[in-house]
């Protein structure tokens, strides 16, 4: 298994050591009889995200932590290919226009949803950080996505965010060693240009973190998500 990972991008950040965010991809290791188990098709090389914290030699910690996501492979992810009314893979997500306009309707959502929220990680970071909404949307980064046209589309997302700290306040962080970055994975209609329906995030998890779930409530006409877009034009 060692021998099989092969590190695809990676960037770095320098606090009390430094925290690493790496993709990397990994073999599993099976033997033929037990390979013949396994449905035809199924991937055995599976690509993982992981935040690192590797400490200062002369800090006295004597571990490495490790917070780590597994990234679904395309089909997992978008389903099986060529499905009538399914999910349909992005190509150059990055570069969509519609899939960042959907990542940034999730990504304010998980923002304003951690304002005054201090029972979690996240929470106390934004508790310690007091981090400018502006900032934190321009650091929106959109790894894979996913689209399904209905009356409008539905897109699958995975993508990041830089939680902003200054110097000053990561002193004031609980964890010293907590990664601002933070992975999400989440699904978010965005309507047609001319319907009156309002962009709606259906699953958000912060898959860079705690695992916390933050989803609208499907009944309410008041979401917090139209609240958000309204405030940002």
């Amino acid at each position: 298994l060692e021998d099989s990972v092969q590190v695809l991008a990676a960037c770095s950040q320098v606090v009390a050591g430094t925290n690493y965010l790496i993709e990397y991809t990994i073999d599993v290791p099976c033997s033929k009889a037990d390979a013949e188990a396994i449905p035809q098709g199924t991937s055995l090389t599976r690509k993982l995200l992981t935040n690192a914290f590797v400490p200062l030699p002369s800090s006295g910690e004597s571990s490495t932590q490790f917070v780590q996501a597994l990234i679904p492979d395309t089909e997992e992810f978008c389903g099986p290919a060529g499905l009538s009314g399914g999910f349909s893979f992005v190509e150059d997500a990055s570069e969509n226009d519609e899939v960042k306009q959907a990542a940034d309707v999730a990504a304010l959502l998980f923002f304003r949803s951690m304002r005054g929220n201090s029972t979690s990680a996240v929470g106390s970071a934004f508790d310690a950080c007091n981090p400018d909404e502006d900032e934190f949307m321009k650091s929106v980064a959109v790894s894979k996505a996913c689209s399904q046209v209905v009356a409008g589309t539905n897109f699958r997302i995975v993508f990041t965010a830089d939680i902003p700290c200054s110097a000053e306040d990561r002193e004031n962080l609980p964890d010293p060693n907590f990664i601002l970055r933070q992975g999400f994975q989440s699904t978010v209609f965005i309507p047609l240009p001319n319907s009156n329906e309002i962009e709606n995030v259906s699953e958000l998890y912060n898959i860079g973190g705690d695992l916390r779930s933050y989803s609208n409530d499907q009944g309410s006409s008041e979401s917090p998500v139209e609240d958000a877009l309204g405030s940002t034009g």
